[in-house]
């Protein structure tokens, strides 16, 4: 939508898809979140998750005429990362609190909630804490994942559609499994099926790495968004890039012998570092590269007497996802005899997962996005940058490539901030991100 609304593209596909696999179902057993039933979301007695799976895609247009009648518009979306825990919900029900605080900016003028209602105990307790920090208690809230389970990567998306048909015949749907009261805040719980007006609609979702976000649905005409994008207020105001046997930032290089047979590389430029932070040591190979380029960028600087936790956005990008650590996992469970699979493992089999390691250590509650890509497309990411800081609240963005399978990788973030007179060779541009990745 942001694309559209930008002037990218007139036509944008969105798709998901997940299927249930070993891989999957061995991780979720692992952090015994299964719920051997089927799940009731928000409920007293819900004791765990139902994965599902499947797969939808929808067309996003500028074009009204094109569009589905009804028409659909997505009127906002934000967000924002609790900077609390990889795995765990924030117990203040932060950062979901972030987005739709600022999805909504004041209003209340919303039809229904469709929460990411998973059923697991501490995930609906913070989503009713979320809810009752907006003050949106009396806002009838459901949850669809009593009905398909988990879909995980494709959740939001269906979920999504089923909104729109929820929109579409004015129906307000119940939680499946949904009886009794269950959550630590009050919240609207939709137990039965009824016909009412559905114009407005607000789909929020969760998920490991302490990310979240909200969309804001209406049932009505849109219009393509035609503003100028001003590019020359945005600089590449710092960087820093980790290669084989080099560390390289806007002020220094710094050379070390190369080692990696035991993590032997990344340790040594840890211990340069000087920095107690023995999280770092529990991590998976490509959150360490992607944490340790960020120390380097950000040792100097004290973010919070300039911004606020949630101004600083975080837009990062690699070609092999979190593969690597996906095949560490893979081996635990292929071998029936000694079927260990570790959650310490499973939970970085999302390559997002780093974002939220960089989160937590530098309390950054910006929106979080992560792009798989072939290359480091530097004009797309500079037109995207450049777009997201002109048209959203965030005032500052760490823009980022790090990538790590089986013993090679390479790191790159730069820092991207506003500045009233900026020198040429450090404006936001694709060839400038280019040439400083030289």
């Amino acid at each position: 939508d942001r694309l559209i609304k930008w002037g990218k593209y007139d036509n944008v596909v969105v798709a998901g898809a997940d299927i249930l696999s070993e891989f999957i179902v061995s991780g979720f057993h692992s952090f015994l979140s299964l719920s051997k039933d089927v799940c009731r979301p928000f409920d007293k007695d819900r004791t765990g998750l139902s994965l599902g799976d499947g797969a939808a895609a929808v067309v996003l247009t500028s074009d009204e005429k094109r569009a589905k009648k009804p028409l659909i518009k997505i009127v906002t979306g934000s967000g924002s990362n609790d900077a609390n825990h990889i795995s765990g919900p924030s117990r203040t029900g932060e950062g979901l609190y972030i987005v739709i605080r600022d999805v909504l900016n004041g209003s209340k003028e919303i039809d229904f909630i469709s929460a990411h209602g998973t059923a697991t105990p501490y995930n609906d307790d913070m989503e009713s804490i979320a809810i009752d920090r907006n003050g949106l208690n009396s806002i009838p809230v459901n949850s669809y994942k009593g009905y398909i389970g988990h879909t995980l990567g494709a959740a939001g998306i269906i979920e999504s559609i089923f909104c729109f048909e929820s929109m579409r015949k004015d129906l307000l749907i119940k939680t499946y499994g949904f009886e009794n009261p269950g959550t630590v805040k009050k919240i609207n719980v939709i137990d039965k099926n009824k016909l009412a007006p559905v114009n407005r609609v607000l789909k929020t979702a969760s998920g490991f790495g302490g990310s979240n976000a909200a969309i804001l649905f209406e049932k009505k005409g849109g219009g393509k968004d035609k503003s100028r994008i001003m590019e020359d207020k945005y600089i590449i105001s710092d960087y820093s890039i980790i290669r084989k046997d080099v560390v390289k930032t806007g002020l220094e290089r710094l050379e070390f012998p190369y080692e990696d047979d035991d993590g032997k590389f990344f340790k040594s430029i840890y211990k340069q570092l000087k920095i107690d932070y023995p999280k770092f040591y529990k991590m998976d190979r490509l959150s360490k590269l992607a944490f340790l380029t960020t120390e380097y960028l950000l040792k100097d600087k004290n973010l919070s007497e300039k911004y606020a936790s949630d101004e600083v956005a975080m837009i990062f990008s690699n070609s092999n996802s979190s593969l690597d650590t996906d095949i560490k996992h893979n081996n635990s469970i292929l071998n029936k005899e000694k079927y260990f699979p570790k959650p310490a493992v499973f939970v970085y089999t999302l390559p997002n997962i780093l974002m939220g390691e960089i989160s937590i250590r530098h309390i950054l509650r910006g929106e979080n996005t992560f792009f798989i890509s072939e290359k480091f497309d530097t004009v797309f990411f500079a037109d995207y940058v450049i777009n997201l800081l002109n048209k959203t609240k965030h005032k500052a963005c760490l823009l980022g490539r790090a990538d790590y399978m089986e013993g090679k990788f390479e790191s790159v973030l730069f820092f991207i901030e506003q500045s009233n007179n900026p020198p040429k060779e450090r404006l936001l541009t694709g060839d400038n991100l280019m040439r400083l990745l030289d």
